[in-house]
């Protein structure tokens, strides 16, 4: 085997040896793009929080709102009582001092 060869060889090899890297790279890249849209939606979360809780409408009728489910969501989750004082969300499970 002639050097031309010898080195067209070894540039196929070092070819070979990055073509198992790029499952592996798709992946990292894949799971930085889902990291990304998580903190994309956290960041959207913390912009909307203050706005949404001015909106936050406790009570309707005989039924208490989960203030945790209206900031982060804003759903309207009914509270329910439960002991020691506490209001408990049937949606989150979120518990509040009254």
């Amino acid at each position: 085997m002639g050097i031309a060869d010898r080195l067209f060889a070894e540039a196929q090899e070092i070819a070979e040896s990055y073509q198992y890297r790029v499952a592996a790279l798709e992946r990292e890249i894949l799971a930085l793009e889902t990291q990304l849209q998580e903190k994309k939606t956290a960041l959207h979360l913390a912009r909307m929080a203050r706005q949404r809780a001015s909106n936050f409408v406790p009570m309707r009728g005989p039924d208490f709102y989960c203030p945790s489910c209206w900031v982060e969501k804003e759903e309207n989750a009914i509270v329910r009582p439960i002991p020691d004082g506490l209001m408990c969300c049937i949606d989150c499970g979120a518990r509040f001092a009254v």
